[in-house]
């Protein structure tokens, strides 16, 4: 199911495993080092995962509300 954020930024690191993830219609495998980032408003959802998985997750209100 796609998500849009709800009105933050959503950033997580893959600290170990991989976590497929679905962009634009583009199917993205994100692995151990590796980043994504969510801006607000962008369509996005997690496919898969490949364990063991660990990922550190931010979120935070989105930086077009601080003006």
């Amino acid at each position: 199911m796609l998500e849009a954020g709800d009105g933050h930024d959503g950033i997580f690191v893959v600290l170990e495993g991989t976590v497929v993830v679905q962009v634009d219609g583009d199917r993205v495998a994100i692995g151990p080092g590796e980043f994504c980032c969510f801006p607000a408003g962008l369509r996005h959802a997690v496919l898969e995962t490949q364990p063991p998985l660990r990922t550190l997750m931010f979120r935070a209100p989105s930086i077009d509300d601080k003006t």
